[in-house]
This record gives C-alpha cells, structure tokens and sequence, in this order.
C-alpha cells in the first residue's frame, strides 16, 4: 500500500523531472545545433589541424576535446539534477567531493577504454578498403562482449561498493 502523501510526492518528482528533461533536451538541441549548423565542429577540427597537422593524432584529439567540450557544456544539468532536484526529493546521497570524484574516474576509463577503441576504428576505415565498416563491427561486438565481463568486475568497482548479501533468503 501507497499512502496518499508518498503517492504525490512520487507525482510531484516525476512532474520536476519531465520538465527538468525538457529543458536538458532544449539545451541539447542548442549545443547540436551549435556544434552542426553554426560550424563548432569544423572550427574546432581546424583549429586541431593547425595544431597537430592532421592525422591519427589529430583525429583522436579533435574526439577528445569534442567530448571534454561536450562534457563542460552538461556539466551544470548533471549538477542541478544531482543536488537540486534529486536532493529536493530526498535521493541524492551523494557529496559534491563524491560527485567531482566519479566524473574524474569516468572521463579517464572512458579515455582509457574510449581512445584505443576509437584510434582502432579510425585506423580500420584507413586499412581495410571498402569493408572496413565490417572490420569496425567485428571490432565494436568483441569490445562489447569484452566489456561484459570487465565492467563488473574492473569497472563497476571503481564508482561502487559492493558486498556479499547478508540475508540467506534473498542469495
């Protein structure tokens, strides 16, 4: 049984993020737009050409700075949902030292992991012809299955604790 109050504060947190999810995909219809059809991209790819004179280099940077970028231009809706809206309801259990703490983890697994798969890739679509899309998809399966079996191991640990369970009902 769900009591009326609980019933509407489920209701009221439901409302907030429908409307704050609104507003998130407004802002990212702005960025992509921002990054399309007013050139963000292309100025940022030549910017990186100057610098780094094309290249596998080139290519991983201008993925690189596209995320970190991409990243910095969220960053204050993953603040607001976390400590505003989620605290406003009574779930965030999350520090703000914690919440800095995770996001610096995940960008370096996600570079670790993200900028090998993704130099892989760039060289395939320069080696292997016309099928390199095929080459890519083998690729892309095998880095997913892989990932099956490191996340929850390897990766999953890093932004988690996790315990054996107590109750002997519930294993």
């Amino acid at each position: 049984t769900i009591t009326l109050r609980a019933h509407q504060k489920a209701a009221d947190y439901t409302v907030a993020k429908s409307r704050f999810a609104i507003l998130e995909m407004a802002w990212a219809s702005v960025v992509l737009l921002g990054w399309t059809l007013l050139g963000g991209l292309d100025w940022l790819n030549r910017v990186l050409a100057d610098l780094l004179a094309g290249g596998m280099w080139q290519q991983l940077a201008l993925l690189a700075s596209f995320s970190l970028v991409s990243g910095l231009l969220e960053l204050p809706f993953s603040l607001w949902q976390t400590f505003r809206l989620e605290e406003r309801f009574g779930f965030n259990k999350m520090t703000f030292r914690l919440w800095v703490a995770d996001a610096f983890k995940g960008m370096l697994v996600g570079a670790a992991i993200g900028l090998p798969l993704a130099a892989l890739i760039l060289w395939l679509m320069g080696a292997a012809g016309s099928r390199w899309w095929l080459w890519a998809w083998l690729v892309w399966v095998g880095f997913n299955l892989t990932l099956m079996l490191i996340y929850p191991t390897f990766i999953a640990p890093l932004f988690n604790k996790f315990q054996p369970l107590d109750d002997a009902t519930l294993k």
